[in-house]
């Protein structure tokens, strides 16, 4: 009979380190905003690490409302592009992701 051990469970820094890895790596931060993603302490967490600039090195962040719900308060100030917009796939494609970051002067967050 055979036995097979199981997995080890993820310490929380772990999962944490590869956030902060993920933030740094990344040229641009998209937050799609549902009510399942302000519901979520990790998405919260990672919404945090990307717009705090005393944490991390300041990225342009892009909030996207996929669904309509409740902001909260720290997020409140975000302006966000929203899904039901008819230009929403020109304003995220062509505005967003082909802009060099240097040239994003009016995005939501940056430095």
């Amino acid at each position: 009979m055979s036995h097979v051990s199981p997995l080890p469970r993820l310490k929380e820094s772990w999962i944490i380190e590869n956030m902060v890895e993920a933030i740094q790596g990344s040229q641009k931060i998209f937050l799609v905003l549902s009510p399942d993603f302000v519901q979520s302490r990790w998405c919260l967490l990672e919404a945090n690490l990307s717009v705090f600039p005393d944490y991390l090195e300041r990225k342009p962040v892009i909030p996207i409302m996929l669904v309509p719900c409740f902001v909260l308060l720290n997020f409140s100030c975000l302006t966000y592009i929203d899904t039901s917009d008819v230009h929403f796939l020109d304003k995220v494609i062509i505005k967003v992701i082909s802009t060099p970051n240097h040239e994003m002067k009016n995005a939501t967050m940056v430095p």
